[in-house]
């Protein structure tokens, strides 16, 4: 993300160091689905193990219905993020806007890992915990 925030603001035109910017965040981003599919199957394994029952598609339902409402969510927060920062359909944006836009789509994102990170966190804290006790 830092490097795409950086290049865009003082390379954009600069086709090849934006695409490997935009190439590294995307292979970071698969790698995050990747990471969110296995504990997906690890939560199912487990659940299977503790309860004699195996039910799939209960939790892959609750993970898709999270997905769509992440993204709902988002898509409200774009289009807060570009009233926020003046945009204007159709026209050529200012400079002040575009950096804006540039600052909310570098900060935000990292706001939310950061988030993530601390509450994956106290999640495997808890884990560890609860192995320990039984």
């Amino acid at each position: 993300m830092l490097a795409l925030f950086i290049v865009g603001q003082t390379l954009s035109d600069n086709s090849l160091l934006m695409f490997f910017a935009a190439s590294i965040k995307q292979i970071g981003s698969g790698l995050f689905m990747v990471t969110a599919t296995h504990d997906l199957a690890w939560v199912i394994d487990i659940s299977s193990q503790k309860t004699g029952k195996y039910y799939p598609a209960i939790f892959t339902s609750a993970k898709l219905l999270v997905a769509k409402l992440s993204t709902s969510l988002t898509a409200l927060g774009i289009g807060f993020g570009l009233h926020f920062a003046g945009y204007v359909n159709n026209q050529q944006q200012t400079p002040h806007t575009a950096l804006l836009i540039s600052l909310q789509t570098f900060g935000i994102p990292i706001i939310f890992v950061v988030i993530s990170l601390i509450g994956y966190h106290f999640y495997r804290q808890m884990v560890q915990h609860e192995k320990r006790t039984s």
